[in-house]
């Protein structure tokens, strides 16, 4: 797991790239996967995840995947944007445009060494 802090906020996006690491973590803090029982995270390439406490988490695949990266971001910075009480509109969300892009060249560095 690698932590990202998100800027301007004093907050933390845990980045998983194995989903046994994910599964334990999870557990270890008792965390639910899912809200759906039948969720199976054998079957995600990816996953965003936040809880009420405001963790936020995602799994992305351990080979660099840019689709997917992106994919999983837009949910990230949706959650963001309700952690900080900022909701998305379409006149108020320029904002998201600057986390998404501080966020990915965070993850590709730290993560995928790029």
């Amino acid at each position: 797991m690698k932590s990202i802090h998100i800027t301007p906020y004093d907050l933390e996006l845990s980045v998983f790239t194995s989903q046994r690491s994910l599964k334990m973590y999870l557990k270890k803090n008792n965390y639910l996967i899912h809200h759906d029982e039948n969720f199976n995270l054998d079957n995600c390439h990816g996953l965003a995840l936040m809880y009420p406490d405001n963790t936020t988490m995602v799994l992305l695949p351990k080979e660099y995947s840019e689709d997917t990266l992106d994919h999983e971001l837009i949910h990230i910075t949706w959650y963001i944007s309700e952690i900080i009480g900022q909701p998305l509109t379409y006149n108020n969300n320029e904002f998201q445009a600057y986390l998404f892009n501080d966020l990915k060249k965070k993850i590709k560095k730290k993560v995928y060494k790029l």
